[in-house]
């Protein structure tokens, strides 16, 4: 893929495993055979010896992203409170210290390879300058071959529900930080909108000399999450302004966005929606979560944020952000 002048790379989530391939058009028969031939034989090129060096290296990328890293200890907690209850209920592993002592066994990962890395159990994304016509029997004649198996992901037996009460946890972390979140739905165009009027409506924190700097994210999941992370400036208890960021999040039931501050909120929605589209990459990983998740297409999903009123962000507030429903964390640093 290097000498085709392209570049590869692959991410796991709580929910499915994604590799990525940009390449120059003239190499997408290429990339379809090098997928195609990883997903027929990898259950059998994994060896012992092949599967200690990525343990090692999991271990080393888990240490470097959720141990070493600064803010990486307040995201680990997020995690593990917001979902514990919910992904223990299930026998999934939970992030944290005994996802990195987690030691899969030689027959597990052959196992789940075979089962769970399939043609029928994937979705395929080709997004660029490419011939539909000649995509598609690439695909066709690459894949189709590869044998059909019985999966056993269960996709459809994750129905996400609000946390039932609130959680605050305090942890030890390098730098302050203050993160309240809630679980969501991943296609909720509602969540995507009051992110942008509670982006908007925090920046008055930073005014006020509580935070340094205030954010809001939506990470796209099946098991998706709604984050309001602040850092405090210098003096400012973190409690505090944890008290403050829940304020913010009460605010769009106690002060609704009225017509204007919605319509600008849609729009700043649209707009970031279809700036991640222009980068071909984005594109391709939007298309295959949608997919993965059922949310739709983009098409759906721009509609869907003009559908949305004061009154069904309500409706998605008092389901998914109501206080019972918020979990906060709030990282300290070190020594006094």
């Amino acid at each position: 893929i290097e000498a085709a002048g392209g570049w590869s790379t692959a991410t796991t989530t709580s929910d499915y495993l994604a590799v990525t391939e940009q390449v120059p058009a003239h190499a997408l028969e290429l990339v379809l055979w090098l997928e195609a031939e990883r997903m027929a034989g990898l259950a059998d090129g994994i060896t012992e010896h092949r599967l200690a060096g990525a343990r090692d290296a999991v271990y080393g990328e888990w240490r470097a992203a959720y141990v070493d890293e600064p803010y990486a200890l307040v995201t680990r907690e997020l995690q593990q409170t917001l979902w514990n209850g919910k992904f223990a209920a299930q026998g999934l592993p939970v992030l944290g210290e005994g996802y990195a002592a987690h030691v899969a066994t030689f027959e597990a990962v052959r196992r789940f390879a075979r089962e769970r890395l399939v043609p029928n159990n994937a979705v395929i994304v080709v997004a660029g300058r490419f011939d539909a016509t000649k995509a598609r029997g690439f695909v066709e004649h690459y894949f189709g071959w590869i044998p059909t198996r019985e999966t056993v992901t269960g996709r459809g037996d994750l129905f996400v529900e609000p946390r039932p009460s609130a959680a605050e946890v305090t942890v030890k972390d390098a730098i302050a930080k203050v993160v309240v979140a809630a679980r969501c739905e991943p296609g909720d165009a509602e969540i995507d909108v009051i992110a942008q009027v509670v982006a908007a409506r925090s920046q008055r924190l930073v005014t006020a000399g509580l935070a340094s700097e205030v954010s809001v994210d939506v990470v796209r999941r099946r098991a998706a999450e709604f984050r309001l992370q602040a850092t405090p400036r210098a003096g400012v208890d973190p409690a505090g302004l944890a008290t403050a960021l829940r304020d913010v999040v009460a605010t769009l039931h106690a002060q609704p966005p009225d017509v204007e501050e919605l319509s600008r909120a849609i729009a700043s929605a649209d707009r970031d929606l279809l700036l991640a589209y222009e980068n071909v990459a984005v594109r391709a990983d939007l298309i295959a979560t949608w997919s993965t998740i059922a949310v739709g297409t983009l098409v759906d999903k721009r509609a869907r944020l003009q559908r949305v009123t004061p009154e069904s962000v309500e409706r998605t507030w008092q389901r998914w952000l109501r206080p019972p429903a918020l979990v906060t964390v709030i990282g300290r640093p070190e020594g006094p």
